[in-house]
């Protein structure tokens, strides 16, 4: 977020809670293995609150945390927890979430990977759901699935989800009675059990690649003896194949028992009403013991030691000191909250602090940060974390060990500490003021998380209340107390890098952390700090012309410096506004010779900075302000988004105003950029998935076009600072401008914030639909549609694409008719490439209408799989088309796409940022407001005729492109990769 205030959250946390926040089965343990720092993520209750008038006393520290009074709790005879809230966010729905307290750390030698297998055993037959139904159920009923119904498995839970598209007694029931089978009335039958084999071994392989392998090392080394290091959810191939259904029987009576569960429901409906649903559906049973977990038997270290993992297909560093502690207590008292935002403060000024550094260039790494995390209730983690060139390794290790020393010996400075405190509390308030609209899926997460820690589930305006009584008086000489005892004991010094090259010893490396963590440092130089970020504010352009659409409530206009302005009011989030600011086409005009400047050039947005201010001192001006400013660019146009509450849109669009005028790519960010750049170029010439995206690239597209092209080591290489500079002065010179505006700000001040900062650029060209079309046409037929790239690799992966060429995007009927194609063809793929006939674990089909560059649309279908089965599952997947072209859809797989698509364009009406999709190219692209807003019914009309005869048009056998790119077979390892 390069620098400056998040949208809606803030990157410290007080409650450490991040593992289960998204859908990510793996999302902590990625953090570690990737490049990329431990970063604690703040947890913000969602729901409403009232005011807590004194429960944070600070001299009352004993009190426990209160619990959202908003909820409806209870628990049956049978020991079923459940947690209910009404939430009309989206309206008229209603969603599910079973959190089982049980995951792979309760799993036997023997089970390894049965709490992940039986996840999937709870969509293959029950009581009331026959193996084989349980998805075509759902999908009937307009839910897509993988996006509605879904589930995951942890170390320490099961998580099953549904999101309803209404709250009608038959959905609502049938959602219900699917979650009272997978808590108590599975099936588990031996043939289900067989056929979903393959499956999950699918999957394993799917997840297969460098940093998996890492990872398995890193949790075996980081806490050796413990059950963490052999417990990773997906399992062993030997206990996958070995599993029977005793073994499915005995987890499952165990640990899938009412009382070890909770049930969240959320929804558009009165509690009382939800409270039956429950009762209804859950009700009945004896009531047995909580079942008790097995101790993951992880044991803080008796002295300083070193870790030293490689892989040959690692294109970078990471370097980590580590502290391993007990598990932490659930977070229940004031006391214990306390403790969290003094780590928070500690985590953020620490991860400012060598940010600073590394944004002036005096630091070997790229990017680094610290903070404690308590994992699966297992262990607390103190890491600080520093990633870069593997070459760098142990300048890295000194300069991160020099950071925590000096942190150590002379502490944090007041300045940094206040700082800290302003972006805890304004991502707090941030959260307090939108929570009534938040979105469900947070709602949920929310709660998951708490019941997981097992910890109250609050309000956000209650944690608010809470660090508003406390953060204040937190003051520099804790915090830095607290960073010190993170770091003080025997600690883990790891090294993470590519096996070639000069790879230390661990006694090197042990030897390296220790002298570094033993040194005498000097304290922080303090950096000069700006005022304002502008000295004067512009004079204002003016608006030259108005149009309305009432139907879709937009208001556009022209200003009188050309640059084209929509505006749509929408309080479906409040007090969350989205700015989009469009530059259209120099990413047009790169050749071969400046391939990626664009990129480049949009450092200044990504890490921003000025003429007159470096992007430390933007950093500071922006701490407290909940805005989000950064830059993104894409085929043919360039995106500045200024995204956050309204009272700070002003302070997001004065800086928007200074990267569109003054803009400056810092030395220390141009030269990360290209060294990062290299380096994911290196790991995807060695990775099957992303070698897949560039012999693609080069197999529908022109090779000579490197606009169409990922970009080459050497391309990167010839960049400079000085040219990327020019062509993003060039882009804010000449490019047009389009502007979309939306969310809960008023059309008054949506037109003086935008003709204060927007129009008081210099006049540009206008935008039209057919903008830069002599840069966007192509000529372009390809030498061979069938490629087979074999990789010198250590993965044991396929990855397999098969596709034709689709329509445009301003094709609009046909675009339609093939995406239901695509909706029905996926299904179809689902129930036979991976349910039947094994050959993946997951896959679908989806339509690429072209945008940037006409004539380029392409329908396709990519999935990995094992090397041995990848020209079969190639060959599978033209039949799949071929079949599809020969009868089309039937009547009823025709119903079923119609109905999620309507159910998905019903929640996308409701979001802010997909109407800030729709008006940010709204004046270039070829869509009307008329087209957006007719689709549910355009689709409902469309006839299983229609989608026959635009399919055949495309689909012609002799014209499907294929991909595969597996690994090299080498001779002393027949049928696997060296």
């Amino acid at each position: 977020m390069a620098g400056v205030s998040r949208l809606g959250f803030v990157r410290r946390s007080w409650c450490r809670r991040f593992l289960c926040e998204t859908h990510m089965k793996m999302n902590w343990l990625a953090r570690l293995v990737r490049p990329s720092a431990l970063a604690l993520t703040i947890v913000v209750g969602l729901a409403h609150s009232a005011a807590l008038p004194s429960v944070a006393r600070a001299d009352d520290l004993t009190q426990a945390l209160p619990t959202d009074p908003s909820l409806v709790t209870g628990q049956l005879d049978n020991g079923l927890n459940y947690v209910v809230k009404k939430h009309a966010t989206p309206p008229g729905r209603v969603s599910l979430w079973l959190h089982i307290s049980t995951g792979s750390l309760n799993e036997t030698d023997a089970q390894r990977g049965i709490a992940h297998y039986l996840e999937h055993m709870a969509f293959n037959g029950s009581q009331n759901f026959a193996p084989g139904t349980v998805i075509d159920l759902f999908q009937s009923l307009g839910l897509t699935f993988g996006q509605h119904q879904n589930a995951f498995t942890s170390f320490d839970q099961t998580a099953y989800q549904l999101f309803l598209p209404d709250t009608s007694d038959e959905k609502v029931t049938k959602g219900m009675q699917f979650m009272a089978d997978v808590a108590t009335k599975l099936l588990l039958v031996p043939k289900e059990i067989d056929a979903e084999r393959e499956v999950i071994l699918r999957e394993k392989g799917a997840r297969s690649g460098a940093q998996q392998r890492v990872m398995e090392q890193m949790l075996d080394r980081l806490f050796p003896g413990s059950r963490i290091g052999v417990r990773l959810p997906i399992g062993t191939e030997q206990t996958i194949n070995a599993v029977q259904r005793e073994d499915f029987l005995d987890f499952y009576n165990r640990y899938y028992v009412p009382s070890n569960m909770t049930l969240f429901v959320v929804g558009d409906m009165e509690p009382e009403a939800m409270v039956a649903q429950v009762k209804k559906a859950f009700e009945g049973g004896e009531k047995k013991p909580i079942p008790q977990d097995l101790d993951a038997k992880v044991t803080p270290d008796a002295a300083p030691r070193a870790v030293v993992i490689t892989d040959p297909e690692l294109r970078r560093a990471m370097v980590q000191v580590v502290h391993v502690m007990p598990a932490r207590a659930p977070t229940t008292t004031l006391a214990g909250a306390r403790v969290e935002f003094i780590d928070a403060l500690a985590s953020g000024a620490f991860g400012r602090r060598t940010g600073n550094k590394v944004s002036a260039g005096e630091a070997s790494y790229q990017g680094a940060d610290a903070g404690v995390q308590t994992l699966f209730r297992a262990a607390t983690l103190a890491m600080a974390s520093a990633t870069g060139e593997p070459g760098k390794w142990e300048a890295m290790l000194q300069d991160l060990s020099t950071e925590i020393v000096r942190v150590r010996q002379h502490g944090f400075t007041e300045d940094e500490i206040t700082l800290a405190r302003e972006e805890i509390l304004a991502g707090l308030e941030q959260a307090a003021s939108t929570e009534s609209t938040a979105p469900v899926r947070a709602i949920l997460g929310r709660m998951n998380t708490a019941v997981e820690n097992g910890e109250p589930i609050m309000s956000a305006k209650q944690q608010l209340d809470i660090a508003k009584a406390m953060v204040p008086g937190i003051t520099a000489s804790e915090v830095s107390e607290a960073f010190r005892r993170m770091f003080d004991g025997n600690l883990v010094y790891y090294v993470q890098m590519p096996s070639s090259g000069d790879v230390p010893t661990e006694a090197q490396v042990l030897a390296s952390g220790i002298k570094a963590m033993s040194a005498d440092v000097a304290s922080e130089t303090e950096t000069a700090s700006a005022k304002v970020l502008l000295e004067k504010i512009p004079v204002a352009g003016a608006v030259a012309e108005t149009e309305t659409h009432e139907s879709a409530k937009v208001w556009s206009a022209w200003l009188n410096n050309n640059v084209r302005m929509h505006h749509r009011f929408m309080d479906d989030r409040k007090d969350t506004a989205l700015i989009s600011i469009v530059l259209y086409g120099m990413p047009l005009r790169e050749t071969a010779v400046n391939a990626a400047i664009t990129n480049a050039a949009l450092l200044a947005w990504q890490n921003p900075a000025t003429e007159t201010l470096t992007s430390t001192q933007i950093r500071d001006l922006m701490t407290g302000k909940n805005v989000l400013v950064q830059g993104a660019g894409m085929a043919d146009m360039v995106k500045l988004i200024v995204a956050g509450q309204p009272k700070d849109l002003e302070s997001g669009l004065q800086l928007a105003h200074l990267l569109l005028t003054h803009p400056k790519i810092e030395k220390p960010a141009f030269d990360r950029w290209k060294e990062r750049t290299i380096r994911s170029i290196e790991e995807s010439l060695v990775d099957p998935d992303g070698m897949l995206r560039r012999v693609v690239a080069q197999t529908v597209y022109p090779k000579n076009d490197s606009r169409t092209q990922p970009a080459t080591k050497a391309q990167i290489e010839r960049l400079t600072l000085e040219d990327a500079q020019a062509w993003l002065e060039q882009m804010i010179a000449t490019s047009p401008i389009e502007v979309g505006v939306v969310g809960d700000i008023s059309r008054e001040r949506a037109v003086e914030l935008v003709t204060t900062y927007l129009g008081s650029l210099s006049s540009h060209q206008r935008v039209t639909k057919d903008a830069f079309m002599d840069l966007r046409t192509l000529h372009f037929t390809p030498e061979t549609r069938s490629r087979v790239e074999a990789i010198d690799t250590k993965t044991d992966k396929a990855s397999v694409m098969v596709g034709f060429k689709g329509p445009d995007e301003r094709d609009l009927t046909e675009a339609r008719r093939m995406r239901l194609a695509s909706s029905i063809i996926s299904t179809r793929m689902i129930n036979t490439l991976r349910e039947k006939e094994q050959l993946v674990y997951s896959i679908s089909a989806g339509l690429r209408p072209a945008d940037a560059f006409p004539g380029f649309g392409l329908f396709l279908s990519q999935a990995p799989t094992e090397p041995s089965k990848a020209d079969t599952l190639r060959a599978r997947v033209i039949e799949t088309y071929a079949l599809f072209a020969q009868d089309g859809p039937t009547d009823e797989e025709l119903k079923v796409a119609q109905g999620q698509i309507r159910n998905t364009f019903d929640e996308q009406y409701r979001e802010p940022a997909y109407w800030l999709n729709v008006l940010d190219t709204l004046d270039y692209k070829t869509t009307t407001l008329d087209d957006v807003l007719g689709a549910p019914d355009a689709y409902a009309k469309i006839t299983r005729d229609e989608v026959l005869e635009t399919y055949r048009k495309w689909f012609k056998r002799d014209e499907v492109y294929s991909v595969i790119v597996k690994p090299i077979v080498h001779t002393d390892a027949p049928g696997k990769a060296e």
